[in-house]
C-alpha cells in the first residue's frame, strides 16, 4: 500500500483499537469487583473483630466508673454501720423537717409574741404602739433564737460519749436559765413601767429581779412572762425535732443514699450505652453486608449483560472494515483516473483488519457462581458473629451488683468476669469460616495490557512500507489480514513479511514517483 492508503487505514485502526481497549478495561473492572468477593468476607471478619474490641474498650471505661461509684457506696455504708453499732440504733433516721415549714413557724412565733407584747409596752413608750412593737419584737427574737438553738444542740445528749453529753445537757441548762431570766426581767420591767419612766423602770426591774425574782405585781406581767416561756419552749421543741434525735445520723444516711443514687445513675448509663453501642455496631455490620451484597450482584449483573455490549462491539469492528474500504476506494478511484499503467492486482482485493479475539470465552471463563456463595458466607458470618457478641453482651457488667442488691446489703463485686469476653467469643470464626480458595476464573489467563492490545488472529499480515519513514511510523502497528473479495486470505511469510502483491504494489508506486507521476 502507498502512504496515503496506510494513513487512511491507520486512522480507522486507531478507533478500532480504542474500542477494543475500552472493552478490555470495562471487562477488567467488573471482573475485579467480582474477584473482591472473597476479600469482602475477610473485611467483614475484621469489622466484627473491631466491634468486639470497641465493646471491650467501652465496657472497660464504664467498669472503672462503676468501681469508683461502688467504692463510695462501700465507704459510706461502713461509716453508717459503725455509727449504728456505736450508738445501738436500728432503722432509718427521722426525716428532716421541712425548711419552709420551719421558717413559717419561726416567723409566726415572732409575730405572735410581738403583737401580744406590743400592747403591754406601748402604754409607757414615747413612740406609742410603734415603739411597743419594736420592743416586743426584740424580746420575741431573743426567745425564738435561744429556744431553737438550744433544742438543736440538746440532741447531743442522745449520743454516747462525755463530750456529747456535756454539750446536750449543757444546752438544756443554759436555755432554761437564760429563758427564765429574760422573761422574768421583761415581766419586772412591765411592773416598773406602771409608776416610773422608761429609764427608771429598767433600773428598778433589774433590782427587783435580783431581790425578788418571783414577785410580780400585776396579772399583765404574769401574762407577759408566760407568753415568753411558751414561745421559747415551742422554739426549743422545733429545734430538737428538726432532724433525727441522734445528730449526724441523717447526714450519714443521706451520704449513703447519695452514693447509691450516683451508682444507680452510672449503672443505668453504662448498660444503656453498652446496649446502644452494641445495636449501632450490629446495624453497621448488617449495613456493610447489604452494601457489599448489592455491589457484588451489580457487578455480576453487569457481566451477565455484557453479551449485548459484545454484540455491539462486533458490529462496530465490522463497520471499521467497511470504513477502511470506503476510504481506500476513494483513493483508488482517484488513482485510477490519473494512472496510465494498469492498476496493481491488490486494487481489486477487499481490505480487512482481521477478527479480534472478543469471543464469549473471556466472559464464560469468569466463575460468577462463587459470588453467591461468598454472599451467603458473609451473611452467615455476620449472623454467627452477632449471635456470639449478643451472648457476650448479655454478660456485660454482671460482676457489679444491682441497686436492689446494694439495698439488700450485697455490695461486694462478684469475681470471675472476663474482660476479654467479646474477643474470645469470636475466636473460632476463622475455623467456622475458613478462607476459600475457589478460583474467580475457571481458566485464568493473563489480561493483556490496554496499551499493548493486539488483534489476535493467525490470518493477520503486516502492512507494507514503501518508504523508510512510513516503515518507522508504522513499526508498532499490529499485522493486518488482507482478503479477496470472496474473503480468501492472502498468505504471508513465516517472518510476517509482505506478500508478493504488496511488494509489487510498492515497486509500482515507487517507480511512478521516480518518473515524476503524481498518482496520489
Amino acid at each position: 500500500m502507498t502512504k496515503a492508503e496506510l494513513d487512511a487505514v491507520a486512522e480507522v485502526e486507531s478507533l478500532r483499537k480504542e474500542a477494543l481497549n475500552n472493552f478490555d478495561d470495562e471487562l477488567r473492572t467488573y471482573k475485579g469487583r467480582v474477584s473482591e468477593a472473597r476479600s469482602d468476607t475477610s473485611n467483614i471478619k475484621l469489622k466484627i473483630a473491631d466491634a468486639a474490641h470497641g465493646l471491650e474498650r467501652l465496657e472497660g471505661d464504664y467498669r472503672n466508673q462503676l468501681e469508683t461509684a461502688l467504692i463510695r457506696v462501700k465507704e459510706s455504708q461502713q461509716k453508717l454501720d459503725a455509727f449504728r453499732l456505736r450508738h445501738g440504733v436500728v432503722g432509718p433516721p427521722a426525716a428532716h423537717s421541712n425548711m419552709l415549714l420551719t421558717v413559717l413557724f419561726v416567723t409566726f412565733m415572732l409575730l405572735l409574741e410581738s403583737i401580744l407584747n406590743a400592747q403591754f409596752f406601748a402604754k409607757r413608750n414615747e413612740l406609742g404602739l410603734v415603739g411597743g412593737v419594736l420592743q416586743a419584737g426584740m424580746i420575741s427574737a431573743i426567745n425564738v433564737f435561744i429556744g431553737y438553738l438550744a433544742g438543736f444542740y440538746a440532741r447531743h445528749k442522745n449520743l454516747k460519749g462525755l463530750s456529747s453529753a456535756l454539750l446536750g445537757f449543757g444546752s438544756i441548762f443554759i436555755w432554761i436559765i437564760v429563758s427564765l431570766t429574760i422573761n422574768f426581767a421583761v415581766a419586772h420591767f412591765r411592773d416598773a413601767l406602771e409608776a416610773n419612766s422608761w429609764n427608771d423602770a429598767m433600773k428598778l426591774a433589774i433590782s427587783t429581779l435580783i431581790a425578788k425574782p418571783l414577785e410580780l405585781s400585776s396579772l399583765d406581767s404574769w401574762m407577759l412572762f408566760l407568753i415568753g416561756l411558751i414561745v421559747t419552749l415551742s422554739s426549743f421543741l422545733k429545734g430538737y425535732y428538726s432532724a433525727d434525735p441522734l445528730p449526724g445520723y441523717n447526714a450519714l444516711w443521706d451520704s449513703v443514699e447519695r452514693a447509691i443514687d450516683d451508682y444507680a445513675h452510672s449503672y443505668g448509663e453504662a448498660h444503656a450505652s453498652m446496649d446502644k453501642e452494641f445495636k449501632d455496631l450490629v446495624q453497621e455490620l448488617r449495613s456493610e453486608v447489604d452494601t457489599r451484597r448489592a455491589n457484588l450482584r451489580s457487578a455480576v449483573d453487569a457481566l451477565d449483560s455484557r453479551g449485548a455490549m459484545l454484540d455491539g462491539l462486533r458490529v462496530f469492528l465490522r463497520t471499521t472494515n467497511g470504513a477502511a474500504n470506503q476510504l481506500l476506494a476513494v483513493y483508488r478511484e482517484a488513482n485510477l483516473a490519473s494512472r496510465k499503467e494498469p492498476p496493481p492486482e491488490y486494487f481489486n482485493e477487499v481490505f480487512s483488519f482481521g477478527d479480534a479475539d472478543v469471543t464469549d470465552r473471556k466472559l464464560e471463563s469468569l466463575n460468577v457462581e462463587f459470588v453467591e456463595v461468598e454472599i451467603r458466607k458473609m451473611e452467615d458470618l455476620v449472623n454467627v458473629g452477632v449471635e456470639k457478641l449478643t451472648k457476650a453482651q448479655k454478660r456485660s457488667l454482671q460482676a457489679f451488683p444491682t441497686v436492689q442488691d446494694i439495698k439488700a446489703g450485697r455490695i461486694e463485686q462478684r469475681s470471675g468476669e472476663d474482660s476479654h469476653r467479646f474477643t474470645r467469643s469470636i475466636e473460632d470464626l476463622d475455623e467456622l469460616f475458613p478462607a476459600d480458595s475457589t478460583p474467580v476464573s475457571d481458566n485464568p489467563e493473563p489480561e493483556p495490557e490496554p496499551a499493548k492490545r493486539s488483534e489476535e488472529s493467525n490470518d493477520q499480515v503486516k502492512k507494507p512500507a514503501p518508504k523508510a519513514a512510513a516503515t518507522k511510523k508504522r513499526s508498532a502497528s499490529p499485522r493486518k489480514k488482507t482478503t479477496t473479495a470472496d474473503e480468501g486470505t492472502v498468505p504471508t511469510n513465516p517472518s510476517g513479511a509482505p506478500t508478493r502483491a504488496a511488494e509489487e504494489n510498492g515497486d509500482l508506486f515507487e517507480s511512478e514517483r521516480r518518473s515524476g507521476g503524481d498518482n496520489q
